[in-house]
């Protein structure tokens, strides 16, 4: 996005506010996105989520390379100021990769427990893990977790028979985290204080318009630099061949 907001500022004729609230509205969009990602990974499933997530990347990145949504569409065709639109479309490549990618892999163990479904959790365990001891382990672990008896051996659990946890998880979370979530929240909370804190992100948001900005003024400075020294040398020269005019030939008899 950086790279591309040179060029969006001069094709779209945008001013500088627009381009830094274009700029700022991605995280408006992810403090959207990380909201809903929990209670739609819980209800669809963790892969699910992820191919969704990867579709909305893949649509968002093609409205915004082929700008589908402006008056003028046919114009923007003819004018052929392809730049930022092939910069901010090629993001849908990776997304469709991870979408095709993501529907060859299993599902996630917990969320299969979560739904009852410990059949299918526990052969993805096998699946994954390196020994069946391993796979065992991480079952009985996963079902715990869940409220479900160790050794609860039955495919498919009921969901009415399911204990219900976690209906206040914001509270759990920062009222009553446990020592190891406790790091967690605290690990999470300081990277992204430290984030905002330095600078980053404005530095990768608008690194290409200051650095633009910065070589602008360079070459100004450096340009004005180079006349105000030709004019002091022509200047020099003409004095000293007025001066020497004014007091005669010298010795030698030159001027």
């Amino acid at each position: 996005m950086s790279g591309a907001m040179m060029f969006i500022q001069d094709d779209l004729g945008i001013s500088d506010t627009q381009q830094e609230i274009l700029a700022g509205i991605l995280n408006l969009c992810a403090l959207v996105g990380s909201l809903t990602a929990g209670r739609t990974s819980d209800y669809i499933g963790r892969r699910y989520t992820i191919l969704l997530a990867s579709v909305l990347f893949i649509i968002g990145a093609i409205l915004m390379g082929t700008g589908l949504f402006r008056g003028n569409f046919f114009d923007v065709i003819k004018s052929l100021k392809l730049g930022w639109r092939i910069m901010l479309g090629i993001a849908a490549v990776p997304s469709l990769v991870l979408a095709f990618v993501i529907l060859t892999m299993p599902e996630s163990p917990r969320w299969l427990v979560m739904q009852g479904q410990l059949g299918k959790a526990k052969k993805v365990l096998l699946q994954v893990s390196n020994t069946t001891q391993e796979a065992e382990l991480r079952f009985k672990d996963i079902k715990v977790a869940a409220g479900l008896d160790e050794n609860c051996n039955d495919d498919i659990v009921k969901l009415s028979e399911m204990p219900h946890q976690g209906e206040a998880p914001w509270k759990e979370l920062i009222l009553r985290p446990t020592p190891s979530v406790r790091w967690m929240l605290f690990a999470a909370i300081g990277i992204h204080f430290f984030e905002h804190a330095t600078g980053i992100e404005a530095v990768m948001t608008m690194n290409a318009v200051v650095s633009m900005s910065f070589i602008s003024i360079y070459k100004a400075i450096t340009i004005g630099k180079a006349l105000e020294e030709m004019e002091m040398l022509f200047t020099r020269k003409s004095s000293g061949k007025n001066v020497a005019v004014k007091t005669g030939p010298t010795q030698n008899g030159t001027i």
